[in-house]
C-alpha cells in the first residue's frame, strides 16, 4: 500500500514503456514524488472507508503520513490538505480509478480489521520502522527477478491472493539470508556463562536481579572500581533483562572506536559460547573495515565470504546485507560507539533553524528497541546525557524497552569521586519518595539542553543507596 503513490503520471513517465498508458489515462500537469503522493492521497481514501479523519491527528491521516515516510522522512500534515485533499499532480479520472482499485485489492487480500479509533505516535513510529524494513527486504533485485516469472496473468482476486501466499512463505528465508535472526542465548547461572566464580558484585546481581525484573522497561546502573568485572556483570544482566522484556538482542556502546574494537573481541567470544542459534555480530563505526578480526585478511588466494564453516565463530559472521548503509543496528548483536547508540534519539537542525527528525530516524529507533543497550564508560567519567541520549532513553522507555548502563570507576586521583545518576523530573519525584532521607552532601544539577536532573553522591554512599532501593523492591536505576 505504501507504493500506491506510484500510480501517478509523474512516476510512470520515468518508464518509456508507459507512454501508451499515460496517453490513455491522460497527461497531468506538474510532478510529485510517489512518497508525497501516498501522504496526500491515502488519508481521504481511508476516511471514506470509515477511518476517523476529522483532523490531522485521526488514524487515517496518521497512517498516510506514516506510509509517506517510508523513504526515511515525513511530510508535515496540514489542515488545508485535509479540508481540500485534491492535488492536480495526482491525476483524476483513470489514475484515481486505478489507485482506488489497487487499495480494494490490497484490502481483499489482507482482510484488515475494523478501523482503529486512535493511533499513538509511538505505535506509528514502530509500525513505520517495520514498513521501511519490509520494503528493503522484499525490494532486493535478486528477489524481485526471481518472482517476476510468477506474477499472475490477470488481477483476479484468487490469483493475487495465491501469489501473495506463495511469496509470504519465502520471507523467512530472506530474513535469515539478511542476518535478521533472533538472538537466543543459553540460560544458566553466572558460572555457566563465565569460567570463574562470581565476585560479590556479580553474585549479588545474579541472585537479586531476577527477583526484581518484570516485563516492563528497566534502567539498570552499576558503579564499581576498575577490575571488578563490570563487563561480565553487564553481559549477564543484559541477558536476564532481555529475556524478561522479550528483547533478546544486545548492543554494547563505548566512548571510542579503539575501545569498541576491544569490546568486539569480548562480545564475540561470549556469543560464540552462549548463542544457541546463528546471530550476526556487527561492529558499528567508520573504521571497522580495518579490524582484521571483523573482516579477516585472506591467507591464500581463496576468496573469503565471512561465513566459513568449521567453528562457532562462523555463526556470528556479519552478512553483506547488514554491512550495508543504515542497517547495522538491525543486527541481533552489535558493538559500537556511544554516538551510534544515541543517534536514534538525536534530532538534526535544518538550515532554516528548525528541528526536524533525522533521515530514517524511525527505522533506527525501531532497530534499537530489540536490544538491551549496554553503555560502558571508563575511568569513572559519567555518561554525558545530552539531548540526543535523553530523547533515546525517553523513547525506549515509552516503547516498554530496556536500557542497561554500566559505568566504570573509580575516577582519576585528581577528580572528585562522585557518582552521577540522571533523572527525568517524573522519575526524580519517584526517587525522592523512595529515598526520603538523603544525605546533605548530595548535590543536584539540571542539564541545560536535556532537562534531566543529575543527582551527585559519593561512591561510598552507593552500597547504602542500593540497599535502600532493594528494600523497596526497586531495581537500582529504575
Amino acid at each position: 500500500m505504501h507504493d500506491i503513490g506510484k500510480i501517478t503520471a509523474s512516476f510512470q513517465s520515468q518508464r518509456a514503456q508507459s507512454a501508451h498508458t499515460i496517453a490513455e489515462y491522460g497527461r497531468v500537469n506538474g510532478s510529485i514524488r510517489h512518497d508525497h503522493a501516498i501522504h496526500l492521497w491515502l488519508g481521504p481514501a481511508l476516511a471514506r472507508l470509515g477511518y476517523p479523519g476529522r483532523s490531522a491527528r485521526g488514524p487515517g491521516f496518521r497512517i498516510a503520513q506514516m506510509l509517506g515516510g517510508h523513504h526515511g522522512c515525513f511530510y508535515p500534515l496540514k489542515e488545508n490538505e485535509i479540508r481540500r485533499p485534491g492535488r492536480p499532480e495526482l491525476g483524476a479520472g483513470a489514475w484515481e480509478e486505478q489507485r482506488q482499485a489497487t487499495l480494494e485489492v490490497i484490502r481483499g487480500i489482507f482482510e484488515p480489521p475494523a478501523p482503529p479509533q486512535r493511533m499513538s505516535i509511538d505505535a506509528a513510529a514502530i509500525i513505520c520502522g517495520i514498513v521501511i524494513l519490509a520494503d528493503w527486504i522484499v525490494s532486493q533485485e535478486s528477489f524481485l527477478l526471481e518472482r517476476l516469472p510468477h506474477i499472475p496473468d490477470s488481477s483476479l482476486p484468487d490469483l493475487l491472493r495465491a501469489h501473495h501466499e506463495r511469496t509470504e512463505k519465502l520471507v523467512p528465508a530472506l530474513l535469515d539470508a539478511a542476518g535478521l535472526t533472533r538472538l537466543r542465548l543459553r540460560q544458566g547461572s553466572f558460572c555457566d556463562e563465565f569460567p570463574f566464580d562470581p565476585n560479590p558484585l556479580q553474585a549479588s546481581v545474579s541472585e537479586t536481579l531476577p527477583t526484581l525484573l518484570g516485563s516492563g522497561p528497566t534502567l539498570f546502573l552499576v558503579m564499581a572500581p576498575m577490575g571488578e568485572g563490570k563487563t561480565e556483570t553487564a553481559f549477564h544482566a543484559a541477558r536476564l533483562i532481555g529475556a524478561a522484556a522479550g528483547t533478546p538482542g544486545l548492543f554494547v556502546t563505548l566512548p571510542t572506536m579503539a575501545t569498541a574494537d576491544q569490546m568486539y573481541q569480548r562480545v564475540r567470544a561470549y556469543a560464540a559460547k552462549r548463542a544457541e542459534t546463528p546471530a550476526a555480530l556487527i561492529l558499528l563505526h567508520s573504521m571497522s573495515w580495518l579490524n582484521s578480526t571483523y573482516i579477516p585478511e585472506p591467507t591464500d588466494s581463496t576468496p573469503l565470504t565471512g561465513e566459513e564453516s568449521g567453528d562457532s565463530l562462523s555463526r556470528l559472521a556479519a552478512t553483506d546485507w547488514l554491512r550495508g548503509r543504515k542497517r547495522g543496528l538491525l543486527a541481533p548483536l552489535a558493538v559500537g560507539t556511544v554516538d551510534q547508540g544515541s543517534r536514534p534519539g538525536m534530532r538534526s537542525t535544518s538550515h532554516a533553524g528548525g528541528v526536524l527528525p533525522g533521515h530514517f530516524h524511525v527505522r533506527e529507533m525501531w532497530s534499537v528497541t530489540d536490544h538491551p543497550q549496554v553503555t560502558v564508560c571508563r575511568y569513572g567519567q559519567p555518561v554525558q546525557v545530552d539531548e540526543g541520549m535523553a530523547d533515546l532513553i525517553r523513547a525506549l522507555w515509552a516503547e516498554v524497552d530496556t536500557v542497561y548502563s554500566c559505568q566504570g570507576g573509580p575516577p582519576p586521583a585528581d577528580a572528585d569521586p562522585l557518582a552521577y545518576v540522571a533523572f527525568t523530573p517524573e522519575a526524580l519525584a519517584r526517587f525522592d519518595a523512595l529515598v526520603p532521607l538523603q544525605p546533605a552532601h548530595w548535590e543536584r544539577d539540571v542539564g541545560a539542553s536535556s532537562g534531566l536532573i543529575a543527582v551527585r553522591f559519593s561512591l561510598s554512599d552507593a552500597s547504602w543507596l542500593i540497599d535502600m532501593l532493594i528494600s523497596q523492591q526497586v531495581a537500582p536505576g529504575e
